[in-house]
């Protein structure tokens, strides 16, 4: 005998759901075109504000959900995949719904201001990450409550890119003495993490043209970009409306590629990218430094950089003094470099038998400790090992025969 719950019967929330989404049919008739342009916009920013009220109470109820045993006994492995099928979702939305849906169950205030139509999913997910990260880092409840509160503020005024930057350095505004340091190991992970997920893949479409994807860590991609905007400019002829400005971006790529095909020294990149970064902070590597797109990058990658690169190191002193602006004397010549090709034939790191042409020209000692630009306070490194050279995680061992070995520090 089946039973049947009559409308009425259901409970509240139910009801005003199925109420809701009738009115919301009725909506669906509305002609915009005869309002005021006023009008227009506020009915569209107030719906923008009520969407994000109902994906806090459905994301809410997603977390009750995953609770109990409805989904496997709906026949799902579990609460994602039920919720991938049931919504037509990808597993990576699904995924990335349920984490959301934890952490406003777990933190009241982040949830509050999603309720209240103030903050966006996004902008959510972008301060839940920075609360979780503080407090696997180790950093106190109180400080992780203060940066949850400042970035809340600061979704009223910005989007979720500007606030993971800002999150980047939210202890700068609510904890200055433990800035630094959190700041430093944030980046080093986010940047070994970078790489590892750097890839590149071409397609040819048979029609004379290839179609490519990549991933590339912050500090490889403002480079690129910046180098392939600098030579767009020549391309204007082949589109004057703004609409054809990819076409240009893809001229200059192609020039680029050119270019670059035919010249593989070890100068590195013709990019003119700035960072900046005081003088005791490149002789200690305590802190991190800026790239003039905003990105930041470790002090490891810093002085990696500073053995060669086509980027330009501004070196500031006290009272922001500039020091030193690119200075010749830090890149190897390329007579150098020939001398150095001849001597080492290849990296100088132990067991690695890659080549000159996939090796940079390392300063040893570093050139931020004082190391000369010559041939003999220089050596041969391929790209992964002169990385180990300037990170702190690793320590160097010269080696008989002129080799040097890296070892994780414990």
């Amino acid at each position: 005998m089946t039973t049947t719950t009559s409308p009425d019967e259901r409970p509240w929330l139910v009801r005003e759901v199925a109420a809701l989404r009738e009115q919301t049919t009725q909506l669906s008739a509305a002609s915009v075109w005869s309002m005021s342009d006023r009008d227009v916009a506020e009915v569209a920013i107030e719906l923008d504000q009520l969407v994000g009220q109902l994906n806090e109470l459905k994301l809410r109820c997603l977390n009750q959900v995953a609770r109990t045993d409805f989904p496997t006994a709906a026949g799902a492995v579990d609460v994602v995949a039920w919720w991938q099928r049931t919504t037509r979702r990808t597993s990576a939305t699904a995924r990335s719904d349920l984490r959301l849906a934890h952490s406003l169950d777990r933190d009241e205030p982040l949830a509050q201001a999603m309720a209240a139509g103030a903050l966006l999913p996004d902008q959510a997910t972008v301060i839940a990450k920075v609360t979780s990260d503080l407090g696997t880092a180790e950093v106190p409840p109180e400080v992780v409550s203060q940066a949850r509160d400042y970035l809340l503020e600061e979704s009223r005024n910005h989007d979720s890119r500007v606030l993971r930057r800002l999150g980047q350095r939210v202890l700068e505004y609510v904890a200055p003495d433990l800035a630094d340091e959190h700041e430093r190991r944030q980046i080093e992970a986010e940047e070994r993490e970078a790489l590892t997920r750097a890839s590149f893949s071409m397609q040819d479409l048979g029609d004379g043209t290839w179609r490519g994807r990549f991933i590339l860590p912050d500090l490889q991609a403002a480079m690129l970009r910046r180098a392939v905007e600098a030579l767009s400019s020549k391309h204007r002829e082949q589109g004057r409306r703004a609409t054809e400005f990819q076409t240009r971006l893809g001229l200059a790529f192609c020039e680029y590629v050119e270019t670059q095909s035919q010249s593989h020294t070890q100068a590195g990149l013709p990019a003119t990218v700035v960072i900046t970064t005081a003088l005791a902070d490149l002789q200690s590597g305590a802190s991190c430094a800026s790239l003039d797109t905003g990105e930041r990058i470790s002090p490891g990658q810093l002085r990696r950089l500073c053995c060669g690169a086509g980027l330009i190191p501004a070196v500031l002193g006290g009272a922001s003094q500039p020091l030193d602006v690119g200075r010749e004397r830090r890149l190897h010549t390329k007579a150098m470099r020939v001398a150095l090709h001849v001597r080492d034939g290849g990296c100088t790191a132990q067991d690695c038998d890659l080549p000159v042409s996939r090796c940079q020209a390392h300063h040893d000692p570093s050139w931020s400790q004082g190391g000369n630009t010559n041939v003999k306070d220089a050596r041969l490194l391929c790209w992964r090992h002169h990385r180990y050279a300037h990170d702190p995680h690793f320590e160097q061992r010269h080696q008989p025969g002129g080799k040097i070995s890296f070892h994780r520090r414990a």
